[in-house]
């Protein structure tokens, strides 16, 4: 499913998923915003485990990352995949063109997304995956 490239592509595909397998609090067209809160609220919790996973250096770097997380369009990355992992208790399978697929986190649920690399010029873009209907 194709998601729209504006900065929150990684949420609005998560959601879009979340909503799809019948979570309908991830219906709403804004639940992008949550996934975005959720995503910083897990890093800051735990900046142990993932600061040294980000290009910051210093805790004030990373919480000043955690803000843009939460509150700007700025796109997610494997960082924050990682975190929403953890937060929903969801695996993520990414699939690439021409690689294997990758799988963030160990949870017995998981979702699908693709990643298209060359898809913007900021880098790359996030869509859902989910299985086929004639709707």
């Amino acid at each position: 499913h194709q998601i729209i490239g504006d900065g929150n592509c990684l949420y609005r595909a998560i959601a879009y998923s979340l909503a799809k397998i019948g979570l309908s609090e991830y219906n709403d067209a804004k639940a992008y915003i949550d996934l975005r809160k959720r995503a910083a609220d897990e890093l800051r919790s735990n900046p142990s485990k993932y600061m040294s996973f980000s290009t910051c250096e210093t805790p004030e770097e990373f919480e000043a990352h955690c803000e843009r997380v939460e509150k700007s369009s700025d796109w997610g990355d494997d960082l924050e995949l990682v975190a929403l992992s953890n937060a929903l208790e969801y695996s993520f399978n990414v699939f690439r063109a021409d690689q294997d697929p990758i799988k963030r986190g160990e949870f017995p649920n998981s979702l699908d997304l693709a990643f298209l690399a060359f898809y913007t010029t900021s880098g790359g873009h996030y869509n859902s995956v989910i299985p086929y209907t004639d709707e």
